[in-house]
């Protein structure tokens, strides 16, 4: 299912990452698949404007929460930059150790390890070409997954997917 979507991003589409599940248990939101939303408040507007602007990461069932800022756009951002895109990340776990990769344009292009409950990184992608690209973080953490058996337990996957931050970049001359 990622190389569709990465099939997608690469042609240009603007996509932000949400989780769900298509189960049919009994209780909503116990199929896996959840969403984490970064709004500035707590209301219906502000939810749907951060989803509409894909300020969003999407989980398997984990509730672990991810960040990611390249030259200071945030997810669901584009940036212009002129030069190396600097990232910046960070991680809240609820599983430690987990592994956490920078994707660029569909590769994974640098991963961490991180040992606590919270993490985060900088790195500089000095090997980025001029032109459009597309970053996310894919974070893993160390727990099995763990399948729902009945319609009353919860499913926690051990994956997160920060929605994209498109980055432009170009050079000095």
């Amino acid at each position: 299912y990622l190389r569709k979507i990465h099939d997608l991003l690469v042609s240009g589409r603007r996509l932000g990452f949400i989780g769900g599940s298509d189960n049919h248990r009994r209780n909503p939101g116990m199929g896996g698949g959840l969403t984490g939303i970064y709004a500035k408040e707590l209301t219906r507007d502000a939810l749907f404007d951060a989803l509409k602007k894909h300020r969003c990461f999407a989980t398997d069932g984990c509730r672990l929460s991810a960040a990611l800022w390249i030259n200071g756009a945030f997810i669901g951002e584009e940036a212009t930059v002129t030069g190396s895109p600097e990232i910046h990340w960070e991680v809240q776990l609820t599983a430690p150790p987990a592994t956490v990769q920078l994707v660029r344009d569909g590769i994974a292009i640098r991963k961490w390890h991180v040992r606590d409950r919270e993490g985060s990184g900088t790195y500089e992608d000095t090997d980025c070409r001029p032109g459009q690209h597309f970053y996310y973080l894919a974070v893993e953490e160390s727990r099995p997954w763990c399948h729902s058996p009945t319609n009353l337990a919860v499913a926690r996957g051990p994956h997160a997917w920060t929605s994209p931050i498109w980055v432009n970049l170009t050079t000095d001359d």
